[in-house]
């Protein structure tokens, strides 16, 4: 029976896509849908390039709920907190399986192939 990353079509192992140099990417990240790839407040250490799937930002607003943001999907890249060390605006939630490669930040600012 296919699952859900393979109806979004995603391979069934993940692979960096072409915009990330490979001696720039870390070890693939894969979430399950509700799966929290990084919180809010938090000190922000990676960017990553979402190569399948799908991923909501969240806010608390001042009712204390949360309110979807944005949306992220194939190619997008988050955790841009990152390249100055600052933390994470937003809760980042898997909505479908997702597979995302992690980069360093400070590797990324450096190459000059970005």
């Amino acid at each position: 029976m296919l699952d859900t990353f393979q109806l979004l079509g995603a391979p069934s192992n993940c692979h960096p896509p072409e915009i990330v140099p490979t001696g720039l990417a870390l070890p693939e990240r894969t979430l399950e849908p509700g799966q929290t790839l990084y919180e809010a407040d938090r000190d922000a250490s990676s960017l990553y390039v979402v190569n399948h799937g799908v991923l909501k930002a969240v806010v608390p607003t001042s009712l204390g709920r949360d309110r979807i943001a944005d949306l992220y999907g194939p190619g997008d890249i988050l955790g841009l907190s990152s390249l100055d060390g600052g933390r994470h605006a937003e809760t980042v939630v898997a909505v479908h399986d997702a597979c995302l490669t992690p980069m360093d930040p400070q590797q990324a600012m450096n190459d000059a192939r970005l």
